[in-house]
């Protein structure tokens, strides 16, 4: 049986493809796995990279073109196809280390996990900006909870679709990625893997954190940029109002918002100004992004309202 399927979802990144299918070529684990690719409507050359990798590579390796735009279509097309006990997610501007699998193996084995993951540590092209802090890792799907194993207890310990792996039976009673989330363009959206922690920790699944596994995210000059980060918050706007709106606890609201987000709003209001006037830069960033991030959802929010509270009330039909 195949013990793992690694699942690659791309998007007109041929040349850094390239890159991690090399990588994953000179993977040192010696079960049965395979690759797919899935092309999420690519104009560039990522077919022939793909093909020219498969017609070299000793494992199998399947090429999928999935036409509608969006990420999410593209890991459930995938995943469809996936025939491994395990699913591993990486990216295609990402380097796993040459015992990814074997790592991996290790840990779903030691400690009979549903999920494994690790980290997720910088491949900067010209160097990480000055601005940079570990603070701001999650706005370049960076990651790193120590070097220590660990079972996920908590929220805040939540896993990058970069650096991941699944059974396949724990992913069948959790159902496909939503996709009304996710990435649906090169510069904006998310929210899926989120989505899909969410789900695993509400059927409580068994999510372990292993440092051994590791992926190196390479990082080009122009995604170091803050106006490149303000730009991709922007675009993500409709995701990050489903996943408030999607959010079924019983807290109180304000326009459909969670209060507590207007606490929060108030909170980085307040280090914002201080990160500046101290001239920490970093954290001043982090303030903004999470300031116009609440801004944005707070948008969407008085949007649906509106649509709401405008559209005619249903026509009875007299019989």
């Amino acid at each position: 049986m195949m013990r793992f399927s690694v699942l690659i979802c791309t998007y007109n990144r041929a040349a850094s493809l390239g890159r991690t299918l090399a990588s994953l070529e000179a993977l040192e684990y010696p079960g049965a796995h395979e690759v797919v690719v899935v092309d999420n409507r690519s104009a560039d050359d990522t077919e022939r990279v793909v093909r020219t990798f498969a017609d070299k590579m000793s494992v199998p390796v399947t090429y999928l073109r999935e036409n509608r735009a969006g990420k999410s279509f593209a890991l459930n097309a995938g995943i469809a196809v996936c025939s491994g006990e395990f699913v591993a997610f990486t990216d295609d501007d990402a380097i796993p280390d040459k015992m990814w699998l074997t790592a991996l193996e290790s840990a779903f084995e030691e400690h009979q996990a549903d999920w494994v993951f690790g980290p997720v540590v910088p491949g900067w092209e010209r160097g990480a900006p000055s601005w940079f802090s570990p603070r701001l890792n999650g706005m370049f799907a960076l990651l790193d909870y120590g070097d220590r194993p660990f079972v996920v207890t908590e929220r805040r310990h939540e896993f990058a679709g970069v650096n991941a792996a699944v059974r396949q039976s724990a992913l069948c009673t959790l159902g496909r990625y939503r996709t009304d989330l996710g990435p649906t363009t090169a510069l904006g959206g998310g929210g899926e893997d989120t989505d899909m922690f969410d789900r695993a920790v509400a059927a409580g699944q068994r999510i372990v954190y292993a440092p051994a596994v590791r992926v190196t995210h390479v990082i080009p000059a122009q995604r170091a940029s803050r106006a490149f980060h303000r730009r991709r918050m922007l675009a993500g706007r409709e995701q990050n109002y489903r996943l408030v709106a999607s959010d079924t606890s019983r807290v109180p609201r304000i326009c459909g918002v969670p209060r507590f987000h207007f606490r929060l709003a108030i909170d980085d209001l307040a280090g914002f100004a201080k990160a500046t006037v101290s001239g920490d830069r970093g954290r001043a960033f982090e303030h903004e992004l999470r300031l116009i991030r609440f801004g944005t959802i707070l948008q969407q929010a008085i949007r649906a309202r509106l649509r709401t509270s405008i559209s005619p009330p249903p026509v009875k039909v007299k019989r």
